[in-house]
Order: C-alpha cells, then sequence, then structure tokens
C-alpha cells in the first residue's frame, strides 16, 4: 500500500445525538457522524476519498484527473470541484450515452461537475462495463497521456488510507460506539471505516445496488479486518431507485432530527438501520454510529 503523507488536517466534524422515543424503547444510543458538513460540496466520504489521491497526482506531476461514474455519482461531483481547487482539469467517463446530447436530461450532479469545468465522455452501458479492462485504461493513458486516473467512486488504496483521522477524530468523539452504518457504494467507505475501527466493533454497509454480492471480494481486498458485513436487502430495487418504504424513511428522519438525506445512499443507509432495528437485529445497550456520507447536492 503506498503511503502518502499530508499536513492538510481535517476539522473533526460534529457527533449529532439522535434522541428519539423509539430508540429509547429499544435500549439503544444512537449518534449521526455529520461529515455532509466537512465541505459544500466535496462531502463526507468523498474528501476523505478524494484529498490523498489528488496529493499524490500532485507528487506525480499530473494535470488531468479522469475518473468514472453514473449520472447520479457523488464522486463526479466532488472530484469535478475538488480537482478545481487543486488546480487540476477533470474528465470523468459517464455511463448513459443518451445523455450525451441532452444536457436538459442531465442529474444537478452531473450539472454541477459541468459547472465546476469538468468535461465528460458519455459510454453505453456496454462500454462502461469495460472501464477496468487493461486495453480500456491503456487507451485513456495514450490519449490522456498526463492523467492520473481514479476508479470508479473513488475507490482504491489510497482512499482507504484516507479515512483514518476521521475514524481517529470517531473514537475521541464516542470511543465505546458498538455499531456504525454506513452506505455502500463501491464498497471502499465500509472498508475504509472497517480499516481503522477497532475489531470488536461492527460496522454494516447498506448496499445502494442491486445484486451486489459481487461487492464482497472486492471489500475484502482492501481491508484485513473481518468485522463488516454487507447487508443488501434495502437497495429499493437498484442504484437511485426507491419506493414508498424508502421515501416515508427518509420523510420520518428529516422531519424528526431535521438533518437532510441525500437521495441515493444515506436515505438507504438510514432506511436500512431503521429496519433492521424494527427485526430486532441490533443488541440492546448497543451504541450506535449512523455516517452521514454527504452527497446533498443532489437535492437540488
Amino acid at each position: 500500500m503506498v503511503k502518502v503523507a499530508t499536513k492538510n488536517k481535517v476539522t473533526p466534524t460534529p457527533l449529532q445525538p439522535l434522541i428519539h422515543p423509539f430508540f429509547f424503547k429499544n435500549n439503544i444510543q444512537v449518534w449521526l457522524k455529520r461529515d455532509d458538513l466537512n465541505h459544500p460540496i466535496i462531502q463526507g466520504n468523498k474528501l476523505h476519498k478524494l484529498k490523498l489521491n489528488i496529493l499524490q497526482a500532485k507528487l506525480l506531476k499530473k494535470k488531468l484527473l479522469i475518473s468514472f461514474g453514473g449520472a447520479f455519482s457523488n464522486h463526479i461531483a466532488a472530484l469535478s470541484v475538488a480537482g478545481k481547487e487543486a488546480d487540476f482539469k477533470t474528465l470523468a467517463f459517464i455511463r448513459g450515452d443518451e445523455l450525451a446530447n441532452n444536457p436538459k436530461n442531465w442529474s444537478p450532479t452531473l450539472t454541477l461537475a459541468k459547472q465546476a469545468g469538468m468535461e465528460f465522455v458519455f459510454l453505453t452501458r456496454q462500454e462502461f462495463r469495460q472501464k477496468t479492462q487493461i486495453d480500456f485504461i491503456k487507451n485513456i493513458k495514450s490519449t490522456y497521456p498526463n492523467c492520473y486516473i481514479i476508479p470508479e467512486g473513488g475507490t482504491n488504496a489510497l482512499a482507504i488510507q484516507g479515512f483514518a483521522e476521521t475514524m481517529s477524530h470517531l473514537s475521541l468523539q464516542c470511543p465505546d460506539w458498538t455499531h456504525i452504518y454506513t452506505a455502500v457504494g463501491t464498497g471502499g467507505t465500509l472498508a475504509g471505516i472497517s480499516q481503522y475501527s477497532n475489531p470488536t466493533q461492527k460496522v454494516f454497509g447498506i448496499s445502494t445496488l442491486k445484486n451486489s454480492s459481487y461487492l464482497i471480494p472486492i471489500i475484502k481486498s482492501l481491508t484485513d479486518k473481518k468485522n463488516w458485513w454487507l447487508l443488501q436487502d434495502y437497495h429499493a430495487n437498484g442504484y437511485a431507485k426507491s419506493n414508498e418504504d424508502l421515501l416515508a424513511s427518509q420523510k420520518w428522519f428529516e422531519q424528526e432530527f431535521g438533518v437532510l438525506l441525500d437521495p441515493i445512499y444515506t436515505n438507504k443507509m438510514v432506511h436500512g438501520f431503521m429496519q433492521e432495528l424494527k427485526k430486532g437485529n441490533i443488541e440492546k445497550g448497543s451504541k450506535i454510529i449512523l455516517y452521514h456520507s454527504g452527497g446533498r447536492q443532489g437535492r437540488n
């Protein structure tokens, strides 16, 4: 694993207590880790994933940051702004060639990224599935010789290291937490939280994707800890999909606690946590952290 030092220390984000009779009834304590407040756009897990990658790109004297994502990718929005702030050009390969000549159908995420100066290459879904193929990557490097490539979702070894600082903050804010719940897209956040947590603490990832079992070996390759689980029943029929139960959970949470959730990730994390609690799958006396990974620009 590449080690990269950085002088840019991150200010700890709040750990907000969530007080509610339902939690008292179930004899648990719950907090919300407000990493959505660590940056206006490069929020939450994206800040942690990108900071060491961008530093590495600078050390390698690269000029262009390239990555991959869907139309609702928080990673793409964050990378566009992070690149602009660090004086990089940015380019993203986007899943969905039907969007190429239809900017009126772009998500708020794509619109924001474009406004930040990011260029797009729209791919068919079949082409997008080749994004990790050796020949595909070689072609990108040949076409853009001065680029630094960041995987989809920002997930790589440097991204995992980026969680060390925020997990250190969390251990000071609530040393005896027992469970943490996070949304999962590519698995990097789940792996990063697990890697820098105590082996006795339980790390649960709520998958936002349908048929996400393929993520399990990827997560295993990113962390040597065994204290994590991928929960795959709360995806609402797929990425960026929703249903009445999911929307009801989101509405309840936002009204009760006054915190906006993003429409792709953290809403499913909260819904999954609440369902696990209602099913009796959380032990009494548990001290629960819900990880708010940002992405609120998707509400615009």
